[in-house]
């Protein structure tokens, strides 16, 4: 997210009471860009994460596979895949432009997602217009709203 101190209470710990899963994380940027400082610290959130999910922090011998686009940082920062390796986590590059033939994500959660996101976008915008008269919605709100939509995955999907 774009600035340099996040807001008092967005920790971690509070993404996971609310819902998201283990490792995640808010990363702040000046641009609200990813860049190879904050993929480094994503990196050691996200690797924390998948080493203490149920079956994987029990069976510590296990390596698990990650699957990456090409950004740029995801490849060239040596620090984040020497983590990765060392905490037996193997990376796979998709190939550029293929995510909406080949990921999982893509072809199905996506569209519900998107769907979920365009209705609490638009609750939220309401809300803000009854309080403030004004719909303005900042990237902390964003960020709660993105909680929403986890939430209302479904397991079977």
């Amino acid at each position: 997210m774009k600035g340099t101190k996040k807001r008092k209470g967005f920790t971690d710990e509070f993404l996971e009471r609310h819902g998201l899963a283990p490792g995640s994380s808010i990363v702040m940027t000046e641009k609200a860009y990813m860049t190879n400082d904050a993929w480094l610290e994503v990196s050691k959130a996200v690797v924390k994460g998948y080493r203490s999910l149920p079956y994987v922090k029990d069976n510590p011998d296990w390596y698990m596979l990650e699957l990456l686009d090409g950004f740029k940082s995801h490849e060239c920062v040596l620090a984040a895949n020497e983590l990765r390796s060392s905490e037996k986590v193997r990376v796979l590059k998709e190939e550029s432009n293929t995510s909406h033939v080949c990921q999982g994500y893509d072809q199905q959660v996506a569209k519900e997602d998107k769907k979920n996101a365009a209705k609490f976008l638009y609750e939220t915008r309401e809300m803000q217009q009854q309080q403030t008269a004004k719909a303005i919605i900042d990237q902390y709100a964003l960020v709660l709203i993105g909680i929403r939509i986890v939430k209302q995955c479904k397991k079977e999907t």
